[in-house]
């Protein structure tokens, strides 16, 4: 070995002598030399080595900050769709039929323009589904309510559904359902194009396929 715990010319040289493993040794950014990682600085030319952001405590901290106001800007609307899904017909247990009975159909351009006249209210309506993502019993849907003179559904809403159990029937891209639920505002997701888009939000208590 040389000095400062780097390696000699003698040891490159001799055949007797094992080579030095890279992971206990760096080289300085500065002027190249090679020395031990245990030193804190270079002993040719004196510069301490750079740390990888990822090593640095601002970059964790920073991570940190980022996810806690993640959470915090989106706690309400977290909180109030799991109390929404976990909610069953309201605080008077009611038939699947009876619910589905109460509920008013809404024009979509209402529910669109004055998302709050109809919040926490049951509506139902139909349409076609033409995105669905399952995660487990939670099943996320996009379906699109008002059929065009083309035959083609257009006007979307956001759907969050459980399923009641295991066995229930999946749904697919294409099917013709009627949703039955609480309306929940607004949902704004991003589409795969990238773009950020506002859309009416139901949490849907019953979904039956047409």
């Amino acid at each position: 070995m040389g000095l400062y715990g780097s390696p000699s010319l003698e040891d490159e040289n001799n055949n007797d002598k094992k080579t030095p493993t890279s992971s206990k040794f760096i080289y300085c950014y500065n002027c190249g030399f090679q020395y031990s990682k245990k030193l804190k600085k270079c002993p040719n030319c004196g510069k301490k080595p750079i740390k990888k952001f990822y090593n640095r405590g601002w970059f964790w901290f920073l991570i940190f900050v980022v996810i806690v106001i993640f959470l915090l800007s989106n706690s309400d609307k977290l909180i109030d769709t799991t109390n929404m899904l976990s909610d069953t017909y309201g605080s008077n247990k009611i038939s699947p039929e009876e619910y589905k009975e109460q509920c008013d159909e809404v024009p979509y351009e209402d529910l669109a323009r004055t998302p709050n006249e109809f919040k926490n209210k049951d509506i139902k309506f139909t349409g076609e589904v033409f995105q669905i993502e399952e995660n487990n019993r939670h099943v996320t849907l996009l379906i699109n309510v008002t059929p065009s003179i083309f035959g083609i559904y257009v006007d979307t809403i956001y759907i969050d559904y459980i399923r009641t159990d295991s066995d229930e029937k999946r749904i697919l891209e294409g099917d013709l359902v009627t949703v039955y639920g609480k309306s929940n505002g607004i949902m704004t997701y991003t589409s795969i194009l990238d773009k950020q888009i506002s859309v009416p939000h139901v949490i849907a208590k019953f979904i039956d396929l047409n």
